[in-house]
């Protein structure tokens, strides 16, 4: 179990000084990441897609050849598989040659998007439920929004987008 809570740690980590990295290289660099995340296929289309040339395989396989029969089958039992858990076997394996889990690639680009400010113009509950009370607050002199905040550098950004998700 420390095993899995280290990995954990270590891919939070990694994440964080990822963001870091691409929030100090400016928006062109946020963009061209995300595209990259947009062809990256994760282990669990890896598994998918394996299933899927084994049963192709096996029937384009020679009729007398015993793969035929036994492809198809075995491509099959992946698909199963993988539909009805969560992380298979192969997961696992592709993940060990490099690919990573839909969710971590979820997570990475859901930090990029709110660090380049995708989210920022949408309504949040506070928006929407409290509206008139602080329309009066500020009205009356209260809290209105400093202009005057310092931003925060790559690697503080980077740690409150991971930490926030």
């Amino acid at each position: 179990m420390n095993a899995a809570i280290s990995k954990t740690a270590q891919h939070e980590h990694d994440l964080e000084h990822a963001i870091a990295r691409y929030a100090d290289a400016g928006a062109e660099a946020i963009a061209g990441r995300l595209q990259h995340l947009a062809a990256e296929w994760p282990a669990r289309r890896m598994t998918r897609a394996t299933g899927c040339a084994l049963v192709v395989a096996g029937c384009l396989a020679k009729p007398t050849s015993g793969l035929r029969a036994v492809l198809p089958v075995v491509g099959g039992l992946i698909l199963v598989h993988s539909f009805f858990n969560r992380h298979g076997v192969l997961d696992g394996l592709f993940e060990q040659f490099g690919f990573r889990s839909g969710p971590c690639i979820a997570r990475e680009r859901s930090a990029l998007r709110a660090l380049r400010g995708d989210y920022h113009g949408l309504p949040t509950i506070h928006d929407i439920e409290n509206r008139h009370d602080i329309d009066r607050l500020e009205g009356e002199g209260g809290l209105v929004s400093d202009s005057d905040e310092t931003k925060l550098n790559p690697h503080e950004a980077a740690h409150e987008i991971v930490h926030a998700m």
